[in-house]
Order: structure tokens, then C-alpha cells, then sequence
């Protein structure tokens, strides 16, 4: 449980982050505004690469990610890393991680770009919203 709320704290803490960088892009309308919200999108894929290579076997990390236009109507994404050595979907390779890369929002347009069949009992679409990328060196 104490685990669990760390990674939590800390997801919130990369959302935080990651929605300043996004503003300041959107706000930006001079070169000098622009490279300040370069800078702080460098710090947040800094800490995030940090905090992956700081994962023990069996542990994972979760991590809003995304892109927002000058209206900051956008795309939220969830990506979740997880350290193998522990079994589980991350595997049993302690020196790789497992990546997983999740639609947090599937609104209608974007739903014409996920996988899916039919589901022959309801007739309803079912859509891969997670791609999966496993046994990734680290």
C-alpha cells in the first residue's frame, strides 16, 4: 500500500509538471517564452528517464504524457514502465522493463485509430486501448 501511494504521489507530481510544460507552450509567443517552455519540457523527460533508471526489479512507474494544441484541446496518454525481475507482465528479465502505452481518454475521432474486432455475442467493437511493448533492454 505505502508502494502504491508513492508511485501514485509521484504520478501526480510528472502530471503537474507535464501540464505547466504544456501551458507554456500554448502561452508562448515569443522566442525567449518558447525556449523557457523547451527547457521545462527537457527537465520533465530528465526526471522521467532518471526516475526509470532508478526502477527496481519489479517495480513500475507511471507516467501522464501527451499533447495539447494552441487551445489545449489534446490527447492524454498513460505510459506505465514496469522492471522485470519480478515476474508478472513486466517478465522475468531483471535487466529489461516491460512499456505499456494507454489511451486515458478514447473520445470518438480517436477511436478510429485503435485496434479492435467484433465481439460476436454483442456486436459492439472492442478496442485495444494499451499498446504493450515487452522485454524492452534496458
Amino acid at each position: 500500500a505505502q508502494r502504491c501511494a508513492v508511485a501514485l504521489a509521484d504520478a501526480g507530481r510528472r502530471l503537474v509538471a507535464l501540464k505547466a510544460a504544456v501551458e507554456g507552450h500554448a502561452r508562448a509567443t515569443k522566442k525567449r517564452e518558447a525556449d523557457v517552455a523547451d527547457d521545462a519540457t527537457a527537465e520533465v523527460l530528465k526526471n522521467l528517464a532518471r526516475d526509470c533508471e532508478q526502477l527496481g526489479e519489479g517495480e513500475a512507474l507511471v507516467a501522464p504524457v501527451g499533447w495539447a494544441g494552441p487551445d489545449l484541446k489534446g490527447v492524454l496518454l498513460l505510459v506505465v514502465v514496469a522492471r522485470g525481475g519480478a515476474g508478472g507482465w513486466a517478465g522475468a528479465d531483471g535487466s529489461a522493463c516491460s512499456v505499456a502505452v494507454i489511451n486515458a481518454k478514447c473520445d470518438v475521432d480517436g477511436r478510429l485509430f485503435h485496434a479492435c474486432k467484433l465481439d460476436a455475442t454483442t456486436g459492439q467493437f472492442l478496442r485495444r486501448r494499451a499498446l504493450v511493448l515487452a522485454a524492452v533492454p534496458r
